[in-house]
C-alpha cells in the first residue's frame, strides 16, 4: 500500500505477507490484520495484491513473474473521526506593538489535525466581540496579516461530527503611537535576505544590538524598531560623525547601500533629498563605514522626530533606499526617535511636548491634530487663524492627558496657509497648515 502517496511502493509498504501452503482443501484462503501508521498521508492512493506460486521466489512488487495474477486498487486514507470538543492549541504572533500598515505572523502548529471532520481557520477582530474571518486563512496553521489598526486575532477549530468549536488564547496586536511611525519599509527577501545593520552611531547615540538574522534566522522580522529604546539628541546647525557596520548572515559577502533619513521638519514624513542626510556603500574590504552629517538651523527644534537608517543590497537608484518608503528584497530598516534642540537649549529646558502632527499637511480641508506629551496636560487650548490673524476655530480641553486627538474642519475657508496654536498648560506650538 502506497502509505507516502508518492506513486510507488516502497519495501517498507508491504503491509501482508502470506502462505497458503497449509490449506489442502478449499477454501485456501489466507487473513490478519496491520495498522495503517499515523505518519501515513490521508488521500486516495494506491494498493497492489500480488499471488504468486510458491515454487517460485516471492514476486517483487513491480515486474513479472512465473505463475499467479496482480490485482490493482484505490485506497482512501483518512484520519479518525474527530470526536468531542476539538483541541484548539496555542496560537503565536510575531508582534503585538506595530505601526499600522506592517504585517504579523500569527502560527499554531499543536492543534489537533489528525482526525477527519476538522476544519480551522484564523479570526479577527477589532473590538475583541465580533470576530471575522481572515481571508485565505482556512486549513493554514500559519498566515501572514498586515495590520491596518489595533486588532485581536484567534485560532479556530471545528468539528463537523460533534458540532463542536474551540478556539486558541487570544492575542492582540497594538499601535505604536503616531510619532513612532512612518511610512512602511522593510525587507520581503525572506530566505533571500541576508544582511543587516550590525552596530550604528550618530554623535554619542549608539546602539550595536546586532541585526535580526542574529536571533531570527527565517528573517520574520523584516525591520528593527528602535523608537522605544532611546532618545538621540541632536543640535541644530551642527554636525555629527555617523558610523554603520554592515553584518550578514553567510560568509558570502555582497556589497550593500546605506542611507539614513531624518524628518528635520517634523511633518512626519522622509522629504527626500532634503531628509536624506547620508548615502554610503560598504564593500569585501570595508564594512565598517563612517561619514558625517550636519543639522540645518532651520530643524524643526524642541519635538520629538524620527529618524531611519536603511541597508540594501541593492545598489540601483530605488525609492526603497533614496525616499525611505517601499520594500526591498535584502536588508535592514532601522527606525529611532530623535529629539532635535537649539544650541542654546540646556537639558533642564526640554519641552513637556513631545510630538505635533498635523495630517494631512496640506489639506482639501480635513485635518488631524494629534498632540504627544511626556506628562499628563491638565488644560489645553487650541486655536486656528489665518494669515491676517483672524481666529477661525478656538477650543479648550480639559484633562486630555498625554495623547491628545482631535479633527478639525477648514472645508469652508479660503485656501491658504493657516496655524495651529496649541497653548499645553502655558507652553506654546504653533504650526502651520495649508489649505488647498
Amino acid at each position: 500500500m502506497d502509505l507516502n502517496r508518492d506513486g510507488q511502493y516502497d519495501t517498507w509498504e508491504r503491509v501482508l505477507l502470506k502462505a497458503t501452503s497449509d490449506l489442502t482443501t478449499p477454501p485456501q484462503q489466507v487473513s490478519d490484520t496491520f495498522t495503517i501508521p499515523d505518519t501515513a498521508h490521508v488521500g486516495i492512493t494506491g494498493m497492489r495484491v500480488l499471488i504468486s506460486d510458491g515454487t517460485w521466489m516471492v514476486p517483487s512488487v513491480c515486474g513479472s513473474y512465473y505463475a499467479g495474477e496482480t490485482e490493482d486498487y484505490l485506497v482512501r486514507i483518512e484520519y479518525p473521526p474527530c470526536t468531542g470538543a476539538p483541541d484548539a492549541g496555542i496560537a503565536h504572533i510575531t508582534d503585538t506593538l506595530i505601526c499600522p500598515g506592517y504585517s504579523v505572523k500569527l502560527t499554531d502548529t499543536v492543534h489537533q489535525f489528525k482526525n477527519s471532520g476538522l476544519t480551522w481557520e484564523w479570526e479577527s477582530s477589532t473590538d475583541g466581540n465580533v470576530w471575522m474571518p481572515v481571508p485565505n486563512s482556512a486549513g493554514q496553521d500559519t498566515v501572514t496579516v498586515i495590520v491596518p489598526v489595533a486588532t485581536y486575532y484567534r485560532f479556530k477549530i471545528f468539528c463537523s461530527y460533534t458540532n463542536q468549536t474551540t478556539y486558541s488564547n487570544v492575542m492582540h496586536v497594538s499601535m505604536r503611537p503616531f510619532y513612532q511611525c512612518y511610512c512602511l519599509s522593510y525587507a520581503d527577501g525572506g530566505t533571500n535576505d541576508v544582511t543587516d545593520i550590525g552596530a550604528f552611531s550618530i554623535g554619542n547615540f549608539v546602539t550595536n544590538t546586532g541585526g535580526p538574522h542574529l536571533s531570527n534566522p527565517n528573517a520574520y522580522h523584516r525591520y528593527t524598531d528602535y523608537t522605544g529604546a532611546g532618545i538621540a539628541t541632536l543640535y541644530a546647525d551642527s554636525s555629527y560623525d555617523v558610523s554603520a557596520y554592515h553584518i550578514m548572515s553567510s560568509a558570502s559577502h555582497i556589497d550593500a547601500k546605506i542611507t539614513l533619513f531624518i524628518d528635520l521638519n517634523n511633518n512626519q514624513q522622509y522629504d527626500a533629498p532634503d531628509e536624506r542626510v547620508w548615502t554610503g556603500y560598504t564593500d569585501a574590504g570595508n564594512v565598517y563605514i563612517h561619514s558625517s552629517v550636519d543639522i540645518p538651523s532651520t530643524a524643526t527644534t524642541g519635538v520629538l522626530t524620527g529618524m531611519r537608517l536603511i541597508i540594501n543590497n541593492d545598489l540601483a537608484p530605488s525609492v526603497a533606499s533614496d525616499e525611505a518608503c517601499g520594500t526591498y528584497t535584502s536588508g535592514e530598516t532601522e527606525d529611532y526617535l530623535v529629539m532635535l534642540m537649539n544650541k542654546s537649549a540646556g537639558v533642564g529646558q526640554l519641552s513637556n511636548v513631545r510630538a505635533v502632527v498635523l495630517f494631512p499637511n496640506p489639506t482639501d480641508g480635513n485635518c488631524q491634530v494629534q498632540l504627544e506629551t511626556s506628562a499628563d496636560v491638565k488644560n489645553l487650548e487650541m486655536s486656528v487663524t489665518d494669515m491676517t490673524g483672524r481666529e477661525v476655530i478656538h477650543r479648550s480641553y480639559e484633562n486630555p492627558g498625554r495623547h491628545f486627538t482631535t479633527d478639525i474642519n477648514l472645508a469652508k475657508e479660503s485656501r491658504g496657509v493657516y496655524f495651529i496654536t496649541l497653548k499645553a498648560d502655558g507652553e506654546k506650538i504653533v504650526r502651520k497648515l495649508v489649505l488647498r
